[in-house]
């Protein structure tokens, strides 16, 4: 089985009225470890990044920080948080341009 179907059948398994957006954390990270190229460090629940917060996890490699990911809940309207102050000023740690 792929990562990627391992991860997709964890989703299908998780009851929604029961998880957070916590809950599959692991498995999240388990997909972005087992996708990621050699030297790449997936750092789940990483410190805080100054007045920026802590982003859910941090993508780096040798040659430093690739990105960062926000986890959300399964039903969470994504197009609200693209907009939100959260992802704007996560997005202000990186040089790639804001897509909100």
């Amino acid at each position: 089985m792929t990562p990627t179907q391992t991860y997709l059948n964890a989703l299908k398994a998780a009851d929604r009225s029961t998880i957070t957006e916590h809950s599959l954390r692991p498995d999240l990270k388990n997909l972005f470890t087992a996708l990621a190229a050699a030297g790449t460090t997936v750092l789940h629940e990483g410190k805080r990044e100054g007045r920026f917060g802590a982003p859910d996890f941090k993508i780096s490699g040798a040659a430093g920080i690739i990105g960062y990911v926000e986890n959300k809940k399964i039903d969470e309207n994504l197009s609200n948080i693209l907009k939100s102050d959260q992802i704007k000023k996560y997005s202000e740690l990186s040089d790639i341009p804001h897509a909100g």
